[in-house]
């Protein structure tokens, strides 16, 4: 039996319309909630492009706490990876 969370993985996965994914997020989460995952996933952008921790922190006044934590999952962890060399894939084949 899938747990709750696998379920909305599955969800999410489903939509391939980008305003039918942010429809559904903000129905789930408040404002807040989704801005600070968003923050959260343009650090893992800035990281992924070489900016440094304090570059990061200084111009976007994000802590140092967060940046470390995402920096963390982005090494060691596969969600942020998969999501980013998947943007990067599509941004390819744009050009291409």
């Amino acid at each position: 039996m899938k747990t709750n969370v696998e379920v909305l993985a599955q969800a999410l996965s489903k939509l391939n319309d980008p305003q039918q994914t942010l429809d559904l997020l903000e129905d789930l989460m408040t404002k807040r909630e989704l801005e600070e995952i968003a923050q959260r996933f343009s650090i893992a952008l800035s990281l992924d492009q070489g900016k440094t921790f304090k570059e990061i922190t200084r111009d976007s006044h994000i802590s140092s706490t967060t940046v470390t934590r995402v920096n963390r999952c982005l090494k060691k962890n596969k969600g942020y990876r998969a999501a980013l060399d998947q943007l990067k894939r599509e941004e390819n084949a744009q050009i291409q």
